[in-house]
């Protein structure tokens, strides 16, 4: 769902907590192959820490790596 919600407004700043990052590493790296998310220009993590595993998680597979 998120990433349709990104297509469709043409999100292009994305913040989430760690936790939401790590309930969708749980689905794995295809979670969001049903979204392009081209519009994504900045990612960040808010209200706690976030680990390094997900957090190049987020960059790799939300971010498109970029």
């Amino acid at each position: 769902r998120m990433g349709e919600i990104v297509d469709k407004h043409q999100v292009n700043i994305l913040y989430t907590a760690p936790t939401a990052v790590r309930a969708l590493m749980a689905h794995g790296d295809n979670v969001m192959d049903s979204s392009k998310r081209d519009s994504l220009r900045l990612l960040g993590s808010v209200g706690e820490p976030i680990n390094p595993e997900a957090w190049e998680w987020f960059y790799r597979v939300i971010g498109n790596e970029k």
